[in-house]
Formats: structure tokens, C-alpha cells, sequence
């Protein structure tokens, strides 16, 4: 490429380039641009526990807070950024409990459970089982405890559906599934 050519493509390039900031000016001029005006959004959603509507849980997101209403239903207004949500109420559990919103949204809902403790005897007809072992899964995870002497077995926290073996010496004396409202009876025992 000559000298010349190299000139003639800068001088058009340079023309171009100015036409362009004269048009980003003259829309800037007649308010296409507004710099004033940020853009918002708005969300909102329902929190349940154990498939209920939950009133009173609070609904956080970094820049602001509230609490769900009787139906369980809470919302935010007029905000500028993304923002990361989250929901939490004492003695609750919830399965999704962060997420990112960034844009006018409807069904931001959050579904968890009411934590409870379950008490039991573990028994083998009329005899208690000391040191049996209590096997439990539920929504909290699985974690494993056993019996004491009296055959007695203390579950502080679980949540939602629970199923609960107890076993001895390889041996399994029971196994059971339930949730908050169908609660075995306290002296559990084995099916037999």
C-alpha cells in the first residue's frame, strides 16, 4: 500500500469517526440518552414450609428486607442492581435458599420446612434395645445416633420427611418414614 492510500483510508476513517460522536451528541442533545434516569425493576414471590403458605419469614435482599404476609407473599420495588435473595425464619430449613435476581420477576419462590425433634424407646416386643443404632435422613441430612440404656433416642432437629432404621447387632428392628404430621407414637417400636 502507498503512502497515498495509507493517507486517503486514515482521512476516511477520521471522517467516520467524527460523524459517529456528532450522532452520539445530537442523541445525548435531544434526551435519547438520559443520564438521569437509571433503570429499576421490580420482584416478588411466595415462601412456603412443608407445602403451607409461611407468614413472618423475612426475605433479604442486600439492599433491603421484609416479611411475607399471611399468604406468605412478600415484594420489592424500584431496584437498581442485581441482587442476591435469600429467606430465613427460626426453626425453619429451606431447600433453595439463595438466589440471583436481576430483572422484573413474579415467581422468585422459596419452598422449606419446620424443623421438629422426635423422642422414642426403641423396643424388641416387650424389652427395651439399649445401644441400638438410630439411622435418620431427613431434609437436615443423615446423621446417626443410639439409644441409651433405657432404650431412649432423642432427634433434636429434622426436618420434612424423615426415615428413621434402628438396628442391632445387624439386626433391624424397624424402620419407619413419617413427617411432622404423622408422627409415630412416642414409644416407637419394632414392626413385627
Amino acid at each position: 500500500m502507498t503512502k497515498k492510500v495509507k493517507k486517503r483510508i486514515l482521512k476516511i476513517f477520521s471522517i467516520i469517526g467524527i460523524c459517529i460522536v456528532s450522532l452520539f451528541a445530537i442523541a445525548w442533545g435531544i434526551g435519547f440518552f438520559d443520564s438521569n434516569e437509571i433503570p429499576t425493576y421490580d420482584f416478588s414471590g411466595y415462601v412456603y414450609a412443608d407445602g403451607e403458605a409461611l407468614a413472618g419469614a423475612t426475605v433479604s435482599c442486600g439492599v433491603a428486607k421484609t416479611e411475607t404476609d399471611e399468604n406468605g407473599y412478600y415484594e420489592f420495588k424500584k431496584l437498581t442492581s442485581v441482587v442476591e435473595v435469600t429467606v430465613a425464619k427460626d426453626n425453619h430449613i429451606f431447600a433453595k435458599n439463595l438466589v440471583y435476581v436481576n430483572g422484573n420477576k413474579t415467581d422468585v419462590n422459596f419452598s422449606g420446612y419446620e424443623k421438629y425433634s422426635v423422642t422414642g424407646i426403641v423396643k424388641n416386643g416387650e424389652q427395651v434395645v439399649a445401644d441400638a443404632k438410630i439411622q435418620v435422613t431427613s431434609q437436615m441430612g443423615t446423621y446417626t445416633t443410639y439409644s441409651n440404656a433405657f432404650g431412649e433416642f432423642s432427634l433434636p432437629e429434622v426436618a420434612g420427611e424423615v426415615q428413621l432404621t434402628a438396628t442391632h447387632n445387624d439386626y433391624t428392628l424397624f424402620s419407619q418414614s413419617f413427617d411432622k404430621t404423622s408422627l409415630p407414637s412416642s414409644n416407637i417400636s419394632p414392626s413385627v
